[in-house]
């Protein structure tokens, strides 16, 4: 009986051995392969550091530059435009019949995947290329592994590169005062080919602090951005001889007032409500009240997700309307006729998927069929693709509309009336210089 046992505990013993080297083994396949996914990862992944953002800098504008150089040229001007070089009709000479190229982000250099923000060299380049349309995509982020000098302070607004899924791909963020400030030392001076021309600037809030139960983190945001518009201070629509444009106050004539009026001028839309500021206590300065600097109001005329962007209400007249390129596109032929009516007194701009631009053929159908006046395009990739969409603007960075779907001026001309909701009571306001 007692041999028996002993037999058995050793055969027991024996088997639970070699179960646990088992495991043991399994465990050190386990923990090697996950090392390794780890290090080929760690391998792969660019990290944000200064030398990497520098040396990701000066390839991509040395990539960029080959890239723009083709588009160089001198090209038909806005002012060329209204002189003779298009045909426009006198009674056609409005804001509304025009297509501008647009770039949003610029500054953004790439690649899309780790790519970087050099705010100097990639907004002078797309200057000097003639183009006067730039959407800001503004964001901010909650990392606080994103630090200063690379990126901006938590919290704080300022331009990213996000993917599909929402997360961070730039290593660094852009800055709204930097490209401000290039604007301002390029866009009107020797280094634009038509310094005369208008500027326009949009300011697309991706997100902003609530403000409904955070009103007073919404205005200081708001403020931010104001602060960081400053390098634009002399060039920023204001007074004229026909009134105030701030606050939105003329935004009901602007697509439609003598184009004299904006030459050499920043138009500056946006997408956000910035109505608070003109009932905070104490009441902000103008250089600091975001509310002061926007010219024209965006709205949605759809249920599409598109950042801040509010839907307009029953009985609401907009100047601007943004949506997605899907949104125009997708027009049904027998609505086309309708969506034109409303393009033809409202400035509408189509926003892509994130990190996408349209096709060629669907770029035409919103400018020369429906009368879409601004498709943001993303130069990053450097591809074929992008050099085919820079081609449609090859003659001219603005172009005119076709003549079927243009704005005629009336010989008397009286907008119809927004609601009071829209503007700064209806332009009855009193305008502070910057």
């Amino acid at each position: 009986m007692g041999f028996s046992e002993s037999v058995l505990d050793k055969a027991l013993h024996t088997e639970i051995s070699e179960t646990v080297i088992i495991y043991i083994v399994l465990a050190i396949l386990v923990f090697g392969l996950l090392f390794a996914v780890i290090f080929i990862k760690q391998k792969s992944e660019v990290f944000s550091t200064i030398p990497n953002v520098l040396r990701i800098q000066n390839t991509q504008n040395s990539s960029l530059d080959t890239f723009l150089t083709p588009f160089y040229k001198q090209k038909a001007s806005f002012m060329d435009n209204i002189t003779g070089a298009s045909d426009l009709a006198k009674n056609e000479m409005a804001l509304v019949n025009f297509v501008p190229l647009t770039v949003t982000q610029p500054g953004f250099i790439g690649p899309a995947i780790d790519g970087v923000f050099d705010e100097k060299n990639g907004v002078s380049k797309l200057v000097r290329t003639g183009i006067r349309s730039f959407v800001l995509m503004i964001d901010y982020h909650e990392d606080a592994s994103m630090k200063p000098p690379l990126y901006a302070e938590m919290n704080m607004p300022c331009l990213l590169s996000r993917d599909s899924g929402g997360t961070v791909r730039s290593l660094n963020s852009g800055s709204i005062q930097k490209i401000c400030q290039t604007l301002a030392d390029s866009a009107f001076g020797f280094a634009a080919p038509s310094p005369g021309d208008p500027l326009i600037l949009t300011l697309y809030f991706l997100r902003t602090p609530d403000p409904v139960s955070n009103q007073k983190g919404f205005l200081r945001y708001c403020s931010q951005v104001a602060k960081e518009l400053a390098p634009l201070t002399q060039y920023h629509l204001g007074q004229t001889s026909l009134g105030s444009y701030t606050r939105q106050a003329r935004q009901d004539y602007l697509l439609y007032d003598p184009l004299t009026q904006i030459e050499k001028k920043v138009l500056i839309f946006s997408n956000l409500d910035t109505s608070l500021f003109r009932t905070a206590k104490p009441a902000y300065q103008p250089r600091e009240d975001l509310d002061y600097w926007i010219h024209l109001r965006l709205f949605k005329d759809s249920t599409n997700s598109l950042g801040v962007t509010q839907p307009l209400t029953q009985n609401q007249m907009a100047r601007g309307i943004v949506d997605t390129t899907q949104y125009f596109t997708t027009i049904p032929p027998e609505n086309v006729a309708a969506a034109v009516n409303k393009t033809k007194i409202r400035w509408c701009m189509a926003i892509s998927d994130v990190g996408t631009n349209p096709a060629v053929n669907k770029v035409t159908i919103m400018t020369d069929t429906i009368g879409v006046q601004s498709i943001p395009l993303m130069i990053v990739t450097l591809s074929d693709e992008e050099k085919n969409l820079l081609m449609i603007w090859k003659n001219t960075c603005w172009k005119v509309k076709p003549k079927n779907i243009r704005f005629i001026l009336p010989s008397v001309f009286t907008p119809a009336q927004p609601s009071k909701q829209l503007n700064a009571n209806q332009g009855q306001i009193t305008s502070p210089s910057l």
